[in-house]
């Protein structure tokens, strides 16, 4: 996946890649629900390139923020959603196991911390670890820099 390959689908603005947590890592920033006219296959694309252009750079794992501020902006008709949500879970299990750094869900709705808590259990301490469930923006810049 080149640059050339996704840089209509950057300018969407649901997906961002926006410097370096406190960590090191670099910052991808997701906005569920934003307004997004592309097709899902364009999406995930765009989702792993930012990801691999990371590990090009050297770096092993991400910083993931999942910002559900803006879920609910296509009033519920984004039909590309729910295939884009199933082909990314994919891509991150079978591709990038390893590459989470950490994972901030900010603003997040009810029905997440739903599954979540049906989910909790069956997760490995590591991975617990590294995931913040209900993270609220004032609690960003303890994990990132608010120039970032």
């Amino acid at each position: 996946i080149t640059y050339e390959d996704v840089k209509e689908c950057m300018n969407a603005g649901s997906v961002f890649i926006c410097g370096k947590c406190k960590a090191g890592r670099p910052v991808l920033y997701l906005c569920p629900g934003a307004v997004n006219a592309f097709p899902a296959e364009k999406r995930i694309q765009l989702i792993v390139y930012l990801a691999e252009e990371s590990f090009r750079r050297g770096y092993q794992q991400l910083t993931w923020i999942f910002d559900f501020g803006r879920l609910g902006e296509n009033k519920g008709k984004d039909p590309e959603a729910k295939k884009t949500r199933k082909a990314m879970m994919s891509v991150l299990q079978d591709n990038y196991p390893e590459r989470l750094g950490a994972l901030h869900l900010v603003n997040t709705p009810w029905f997440i911390s739903a599954v979540a808590t049906v989910v909790w259990p069956f997760m490995n301490a590591r991975t617990k670890a590294k995931i913040n469930l209900k993270c609220t923006k004032e609690e960003l810049p303890k994990y990132v820099d608010k120039e970032q």
